[in-house]
Formats: structure tokens, C-alpha cells, sequence
């Protein structure tokens, strides 16, 4: 990562407690170093203004507001429950954390597909894998959030 040419980076499944080792600023959410974690990543030579707006304590969600010559942009890093009904539960309040005033930019692991049969290869015959999805799309649709 220190040899990327990338100002943001986005980062799920971090299982750890710091990212010392980045030159940069970083904004985490850990849980522990064996389960979940998401982070935003800034580069040093990044020229916009950063505002965090909400880390979260259980390693799900980080949303940062940053202006970058004028343009408000609202930056989410979001790593989704594995199990179903907590990922819908998660997914459902989502657009909680998204701006209504500025653009949206969302990044992620959301542990869920739109179609078994595009989105998987040899995936089991369950539908767990859809649970959240239609959550997901909604604040897709609602926010005009493009993929």
C-alpha cells in the first residue's frame, strides 16, 4: 500500500488493532485482530480537508466528510455481518450514515450478492447469500449510488 498512488483507500476484514505501518493519516473501526475491521485510508500528500463523521466501536463502518476543492464528499468504508440476519439488519440502516447534502462514495465488503447465479461461482443452493440485499439495493436507489 505505501507504494500506491492512491489520496483514499478503502479497507475491510482488517483484522488487527493499528495500521502504524501507513504514512498516512488512517481513520479504523477495529474489533479484534481475528474478527471484522474496516478502515479509511488517507494519503500524506492528499490535499483535501478531512472531518471524520462516524467510526464505529464493533469494526462495521467508517464515514468521513471531506471537502476536496469545493466538492463535499461523504466517504463510507463498510464491512457487513457475515450472518445473515445481522447483515440485514446492518444493511438496513445504512443509509443512516449517508449525506443528504453532498455526494456519497461507498466502499466495501457488504457479504451479500444480487443474483446467486451472476454473483457466485459454485456457491450452495441457500439464499443466505441474498439476506441484505434488497436492503443494499434500496439505499442504492434512494442515494442514486452507482456501482
Amino acid at each position: 500500500m505505501k507504494s500506491s498512488q492512491s489520496d483514499i483507500i478503502f479497507l475491510q476484514e482488517t483484522h488487527s488493532f493499528s495500521l502504524d505501518e501507513w504514512e498516512g493519516t488512517s481513520y479504523c473501526s477495529f474489533l479484534t485482530n481475528y474478527s471484522a475491521g474496516t478502515a479509511i485510508l488517507v494519503s500524506k500528500n492528499f490535499v483535501g480537508t478531512i472531518s471524520p463523521v462516524h467510526i464505529s466501536d464493533d469494526g462495521r463502518l467508517v464515514s468521513l466528510d471531506v471537502d476536496y476543492f469545493g466538492s463535499q464528499l461523504r466517504v463510507i468504508s463498510v464491512y457487513a455481518p457475515n450472518i445473515p440476519a445481522d447483515r440485514k439488519f446492518f444493511l438496513s440502516r445504512l443509509s443512516h450514515h449517508f449525506s443528504v447534502s453532498g455526494d456519497n462514495i461507498v466502499g466495501g465488503d457488504f457479504n451479500c450478492v444480487d443474483s446467486i447465479e451472476l454473483d457466485t461461482y459454485n456457491h450452495s443452493e441457500t439464499s443466505s447469500s441474498l439476506e441484505g440485499s434488497t436492503e443494499l439495493k434500496n439505499s442504492v436507489s434512494d442515494f442514486g449510488l452507482i456501482d
